[in-house]
């Protein structure tokens, strides 16, 4: 067996200092790395070469580390998670716990390294300081006592570097394990839920995945720092009191009041924050609703009233942010504030009790401020992560505290008598129904009972009909077969062998091939047969690259019947023993139904009725017919359809077939990005008064250190004016006896009452610019997104757009204000602190004309690797984002095929994948801290040696001046550098928003007649010549259409699937525009009218039935237009008061995300009754009733002409019943009309194609 100290081997053998380096193709480094490349980060040097030559690829970067992976971390998270559970049970679990348990060893090691990395830190800038005053004081020291104290500072810094480093080479491989498991164990969750869109929406899902892993990550990286504030604090305070007595406890009591007002402002950042996180979750999430219904907002015009709806919730969310922004502002603020004003009141008070306060004592004492100082700076940082942390650890708990309901489904091995077997089944869905109460904004939850006592048995060979009007309960029903439901009471067996065909047909953004086969074993002969059985041949020689042309997001680039058709051979060639079609040939005419073996009417939820064998069609129309149907292979065939078309190089139908366009890597950000940043945030001017605030805040807070110095030079006031300033020699050292000393005991603290007030200034302006600009960009993106082309949403993946308005703002939002903050402070604290040195020592400026060159060629060598590894890092988040945007909208079918593995495998890989550029960014980071940190070294040991040198000629005071300001600086330079080369790599973010701002094709909707109020008056509608492509390169769609609809008219338009029909709707409602010929509606060509203009004055119900998370009357009436008595009047003509009003809720019933509380034929009437209210001239019925029962079909075209009748309405269709009453019918045939004639007409003629 194994000892506990076996899982410690592979890091033990860190410890050896030089290991052979790995040579692998792309195998990690980190895992043969020694000692001494892992402590210098020496192993990343060559990833910095690579990317200074080239932009690298993903395909440049190593794997992750086999022990940084996501399999075993979160194998290992998993099972202290299911023990915390069992121990503490479901409700009192807590993830906080789980993740202390995970990171227990790693973080009290790290914790242990940042004891010893602030004990460094106190001995460099408190006792090697102190010691350095004293030899400058006293004449007696010789040389070698000072070059002594310069190889002590020279050992205290190279350590400090080392420790530091220690402490992030744990964490960032922490970090990247944490993060990566945490999102794991939540997305397996998900894929184990019943029933996902009432527990958590996919933009829920996507925001933990993206925002909530960042912070997971973050926690890791800095948390533990939270440690070094009390410890250098406690040190400080100790050696304060030593060099100055009790007195000093004044100091260190100012830094104790900053502590609660720390928390208080961390606690308020924390409660906003969450608050702004939940808003964001509602702006993402409508965003990917809008996105999601994208072709319907357009054809109805809603673009408009959709952005106000964004907008307004934007507005909100960005007040919260400003308030949290602010008050991080004032933390920071606080944490530079402390020091000065620490020092002001303890030496106000030391002298004031006749004290003399000497150079060795008031600059040590500075120098521990600023130590102490360091601390409370890195709390900030520290606890934010901590605190933000904690909220996603809470947001994740909630998921994972979702309860698993049971798998009820008893399954049953293949016999020979049943395939199905329910006895007495009630289930309902575990997704309470909702109603909002608008009094006082409650939701009130009931469990209704879907399916009532059912009773249904299938045996093998049977091919079985479910029949029944629309909301009856057939979906619930092979939802309830599937185990998606909750079993209230009753037995369910099914077999293991099953293929489900979905009724709303859900499709990858993959090939059709891979749609098709599933994850299934390629098999030549049976894809063939199922292509020819599922008659998909034909539509496979007009796609571009045939069976490998890339299916886009939703099927958006098919039509509706070849997405319900690659669904059903997904089905066959899953080649299973049961087989459940949810009305898979919606569109076509129900005559199959006739060769069932029995069907099962259904009606409110319950079996009502059973036919078998011989029956009469009419006793099918007597139940309100409409099906699905069940069966399996026992007695099916499918004939082989021959040879198959032309053959084509399968190479190059992949790139053919390529539909999503992958995101380019670029160079260097170009300055033209910034200008934009600025101009969008105020502008020049405002950003050179920010400037000047940031340069007076900083200045003030130096000057105080300049004139304690200044205070002490001048002693009794009886100085000899013959020397320089800097180098003056006091004849008293007593500042008592100076007669100006209440002037200058005044000016030292109005210097720091000014910093205070000055702060506050600066962080208020600063937060309101850059909150302006982040609101003023999302506009702009948001603005540019909604009205782009359709052939844009078809080219680029859904989680890609999601991605701009999610992880993209957010870093906008909250990191890169805070990071710019951050630099600007410390880049003119420096550039302070550099003039005071150099005000002392003039011969610091030859070093730093030395060092600064050094430090520009690390940075410029550098800059390349940190800023293409930050976009790889987020062009690698997108396809993450859209797997899960996929998973969670076809999760049935994935549970039916048994997938759930495969696609938890592939979300483990793109995790894998992005972990990657994400864990190296961090190594980046460090990398540089580092190189940066042994340059700025020699700043310090030259100015210690410059104190040593001239000793004899600089006063003590001055000497103090100029090292307290060098060991400030010593720190400050690599983590300012290290500020701007994550703030430009961050601005890689705002990059790609401001690449979507500029280069996203938009539609175009230029003006040149504004139609009268009441046009189109007649409905007239003329295509001349018209040929329309939906994207250069494509085959014409539409090939020199022409035809006239008359005042009026009822028109149908037929044709198979791909044939062009729906094109002709897409062309008239200018979703895309012809590319030549011409429209015209009432003697106005369309291409001349606003877009807006038009749209609005027609009116569609499409192939996909589009509802919207909200209330009924939402989705009836978005913008409050209508009375309410017009609602119920448009509910009953569509048939659906009856369901409405008994909702608790009624009108104001919630609809659940995407509608899925809803069937999908109730969907479509609901879509029918916003239809009427619009009351346009023209409307178009896209496959409009293909979802609703014959019965149902047949009211509906009779309410439409009816309502319609001064109207001109246009149906597409595939069944024949649909049209037979229109009065002219056009038969559609590869884009060009073969047939134009009144039914009967057409009906006669045996040689017509109709």
């Amino acid at each position: 067996s194994k000892s506990p100290i076996d899982k410690y081997k592979p890091a033990l053998k860190t410890l050896i200092p030089f290991r052979p380096f790995a040579n692998k193709k792309n195998e990690h480094p980190n895992d043969k790395a020694g000692l001494v490349s892992t402590m210098t980060f020496s192993w990343f040097t060559v990833l910095v070469l690579r990317a200074f030559r080239k932009p690298p690829s993903t395909e440049d970067l190593w794997q992750l580390s086999k022990y940084d992976r996501t399999e075993p971390n979160y194998a290992r998270m998993l099972r202290f998670w299911k023990n915390e559970v069992s121990s503490k049970g479901i409700k009192n679990a807590s993830l906080w716990r789980v993740f202390i348990r995970f990171i227990r060893t790693r973080m009290i090691l790290t914790l242990i390294l940042t004891c010893l990395f602030s004990g460094v830190v106190f001995i460099s800038s408190g006792i090697i300081l102190r010691k350095l005053i004293q030899h400058v004081s006293n004449p007696e020291y010789s040389l070698s006592h000072g070059l002594v104290l310069v190889g002590a500072l020279i050992a205290a810094e190279v350590t400090r570097a080392s420790l530091l480093t220690a402490v992030y080479v744990i964490n960032y491989r922490t970090a990247v394990r944490c993060r990566s498991a945490m999102l794991m164990m939540i997305f397996h969750k998900v894929l184990h839920l019943t029933h996902v869109p009432g527990s958590i929406s996919a933009g829920e899902l996507t925001n933990m995945c993206s925002n909530d892993g960042d912070r997971i990550f973050e926690i890791c990286r800095t948390g533990n720092l939270v440690v070094m504030g009390p410890i250098l604090f406690i040190t400080g305070t100790v050696y304060v009191c030593v060099l100055i007595g009790p007195i000093g406890l004044i100091g260190s009591g100012i830094f104790i009041l900053m502590l609660p007002v720390q928390g208080i402002l961390v606690k308020l950042m924390n409660s906003i924050r969450q608050k702004a996180v939940a808003l964001t979750d509602q702006r993402v999430h409508k965003i990917n609703e809008i996105l999601t219904s994208i072709k319907l907002i357009k054809m109805y015009s809603w673009e408009k009233p959709f952005s106000d709806v964004v907008h307004a919730i934007r507005v909100k969310e960005l007040s919260l942010l400003k308030i949290a922004a602010f008050l991080g502002s004032v933390n920071i603020s606080a944490a530079f504030l402390t020091p000065v004003v620490a020092a002001v009141i303890m030496f106000s008070a030391y002298v004031s009790f006749g004290h003399n306060l000497t150079a060795e004592e008031a600059f040590t004492c500075v120098a521990l401020f600023n130590v102490m100082s360091y601390g409370l700076k890195l709390m900030p940082i520290s606890i934010k992560s901590i605190a933000d942390g904690a909220a996603s650890f809470k947001r994740l708990q909630e998921v994972l505290c979702i309860k698993d309901e049971q798998d009820y489904v008893r399954k049953k091995t293949r016999d020979k008598q049943n395939i199905i077997k329910v006895e007495n089944a009630s289930l309902s869905w575990n997704s309470k129904t909702s109603t909002v109460d608008e009094t006082d904004s409650k939701v009130v939850e009931d469990t209704p009972v879907t399916l009532q006592s059912i009773d249904l048995t299938v045996q093998n060979g049977d091919l079985i009909g479910i029949y029944g009007p629309v909301g009856s309960g057939k979906s619930s029903l092979f939802s309830a077969l599937l185990g998606q439901m909750e079993l209230l009471g009753g037995s369910v067996a099914v077999c293991e062998s099953i293929a489900y065909a979905a009724q709303e047909a859900w499709l990858m953004n993959a090939t059709v091939r891979e749609n098709i086969i599933f994850g299934s074993t390629y098999n030549k002969i049976l894809y063939k047969k199922v292509i020819y059985a599922c008659g998909l041949e034909q539509d496979f020689n007009i796609l571009p690259s045939r069976d490998l042309t890339e299916v886009g997001e939703r099927g958006l680039n098919l039509s509706g019947g070849q997405k319900q058709r690659i669904s059903l051979a997904r089905a066959l060639y899953s080649d299973r023993d049961l087989y459940l079609l949810d009305d898979p040939l919606s569109a076509v005419d129900a005559h199959y139904l006739l060769h069932c073996d029995k069907v099962f009417l259904m009606k409110n939820g319950t079996l009502i009725r059973t036919l078998e064998h011989e029956f009469d069609e009419n006793e099918l129309t007597k139940s309100e017919d409409k099906a699905e149907v069940v069966g399996d292979t026992t007695s099916a065939s499918i004939q082989s359809p021959g040879s198959p078309g032309k053959s084509l190089n399968e190479n190059d139908l992949e790139i053919q077939g390529k539909l999503m366009s992958d995101e380019e890597r670029g160079s260097a950000i170009p300055m033209s990005t910034y200008y934009s940043y600025i101009k969008a945030s105020g502008g020049f001017i405002l950003w050179m008064l920010m400037s000047m605030f940031f340069f007076i805040n900083v200045g003030a807070q130096q000057f105080g250190n300049f004139w304690i110095s200044f205070w002490i030079n001048q002693g009794s006031g009886r100085e000899n004016f013959s020397a320089p300033v800097m180098f003056d020699l006091t004849v008293s050292n007593s500042l008592l006896d100076n007669p100006n000393f209440g002037l200058y005991l005044i000016i030292y603290g109005v210097v720091a009452l000014a910093m205070a007030v000055i702060s506050v200034l600066r962080g208020f302006s600063y937060v309101s610019m850059t909150i302006q600009g982040s609101g003023v960009l999302h506009s702009q993106l948001f603005k540019k997104t909604l009205y782009a082309t359709m052939t844009f949403y078809d080219v680029t993946p859904s989680g890609r757009i999601l991605n701009r308005f999610q992880k993209d703002m957010d870093e906008l939002d909250t990191v890169l204000p805070f990071l710019w903050e951050m630099f600007i402070l410390n880049f003119t604290t420096l550039l302070i602190a550099a003039a005071l040195i150099a005000y002392v020592f003039p011969q610091f400026l030859i070093i730093m004309a030395i060092v600064l060159p050094m430090i520009f060629f690390v940075y410029i060598f550098f800059r390349p690797a940190a800023r293409e590894l930050k976009r790889l890092d987020v062009l690698s988040r997108s396809p993450l984002l859209s797997h899960i945007t996929a998973t969670v909208n076809g999760l049935d079918s994935i549970k039916a095929y048994c997938q759930l593995t495969e696609f938890a495998a592939e979300f483990q890989r793109l995790l894998d994948i992005n972990g990657v550029p994400c864990y190296l960014f961090a190594c980046a980071n460090r990398w540089l801290a580092l190189r940066l940190d042994m340059l700025t070294v020699i700043t310090g040991v030259v100015t210690t040696v410059l104190v040593i040198v001239y000793g004899d000629v600089v006063s003590p005071a001055s000497a103090g001046l100029a090292l307290s300001s060098s060991f400030l600086m010593t720190g400050l330079i690599q983590f300012t550098i290290r500020l701007l080369t994550e703030a430009e790599a961050r601005f890689v973010t705002f990059d790609r928003i401001k690449y979507y701002i500029t280069n996203i094709p938009q539609e175009e909707s230029k003006s040149t007649i504004t139609p009268e109020e009441s046009w189109p008056a007649r409905g007239v509608v003329e295509y001349s010549n018209v040929s329309m492509r939906y994207r250069p390169g494509l085959q014409l769609a539409l090939k020199n259409i022409s035809f006239k609809i008359n005042e009026k008219e009822k028109i149908g338009i037929v044709g198979r699937t791909g044939s062009g029909k729906s094109s002709l709707a897409v062309t008239l409602f200018r979703l895309v525009d012809s590319s030549s010929g011409s429209i015209i509606i009432d003697g106005v060509d369309i291409k001349s009218v606003d877009l807006h203009d038009l749209r609005s004055k027609l009116s569609i119900i499409p192939q996909d039935p589009v509802l919207f998370s909200g209330s009924v009357r939402y989705n009836l009436d978005p913008f409050s237009k209508h009375s309410d008595d017009a609602l119920w009047i448009a509910l009953e003509k569509t048939h659906l008061k009856p369901l409405i009003s008994s909702q608790e809720g009624q009108l104001e019933s919630t609809v659940l995300e995407g509608g899925s509380n809803f069937s999908v034929g109730e969907r479509q009437l609901i879509c029918l009754a916003r239809a009427l209210l619009r009351n346009s001239k023209i409307l178009v019925l896209d496959e409009a009733t293909a979802a609703v029962d014959s019965d149902t079909e047949k009211l509906v075209h009779e309410m439409t002409k009816e309502m319609f009748a001064d109207c001109t309405i246009i149906t597409i269709a595939h069944r024949l019943t649909s049209v037979t009453s229109c009065d002219r019918v056009i038969v559609m045939n590869d884009g060009e009309i073969v047939e134009f004639d009144e039914p009967n007409v057409l009906l006669s003629n045996e040689h017509s194609q109709f």
